[in-house]
């Protein structure tokens, strides 16, 4: 089957926002930069104010926990903008996804890639796309509603997505928008 679709700006930051909540990598890079920006403000604080240790412990707390699952985050969104400022020719470019029982081939930005079920380690999704792992450094964002078909090849489509994941023993992990 194939289809066809335009990658979008949302759709970037959409798998790199999943790619730091589910690959290790990002996960310990991100309590590793939430633990130093905590020790770092608990050092300022403790140089600008005298007393309160315990106040200031909860608050380097507070930091850590915001770093954690914000900061980290969207600075990593913002470093996604920033190469795509300067390679502007990424967006909304036309992407061609063939998909079969043996794997998938996207033809983007003038490269193909094709790649088997089996290599595929995560397969997550939100309402408008898929978001498919090889490893934390290939990774593919395929669109759930192509323009170009119709109501029952949409339906078709996802489901074959569903089941070739399956057969190769991959649960498709659905998550809700970040």
């Amino acid at each position: 089957m194939e289809v066809h679709f335009l990658l979008s700006m949302d759709d970037i930051e959409a798998i790199q926002k999943d790619s730091v909540d589910t690959l290790p990598y990002y996960k310990k890079r991100k309590k590793v930069v939430g633990f130093v920006l905590s020790i770092i403000y608990l050092l300022l604080v403790t140089m600008m104010i005298d007393g309160y240790y315990i106040l200031k412990i909860l608050m380097a707390v507070v930091v850590f926990l915001l770093t954690n699952q914000y900061i980290f985050k969207y600075g990593m969104i913002a470093e996604v903008r920033r190469l795509i400022k300067n390679n502007p020719e990424i967006i909304e470019s036309k992407c061609k996804l063939t998909i079969n029982e043996e794997g998938f081939r996207r033809e983007f930005d003038n490269t193909i890639q094709q790649e088997k079920w089996e290599k595929v380690t995560f397969a997550n999704e939100d309402n408008e796309r898929y978001f498919i792992y090889i490893s934390e450094l290939k990774k593919f964002v395929f669109k759930k509603r192509p323009a170009h078909l119709s109501d029952d090849e949409i339906v078709l489509y996802n489901s074959k997505i569903h089941e070739y994941l399956h057969s190769v023993g991959i649960q498709v992990k659905h998550i809700t928008s970040r």
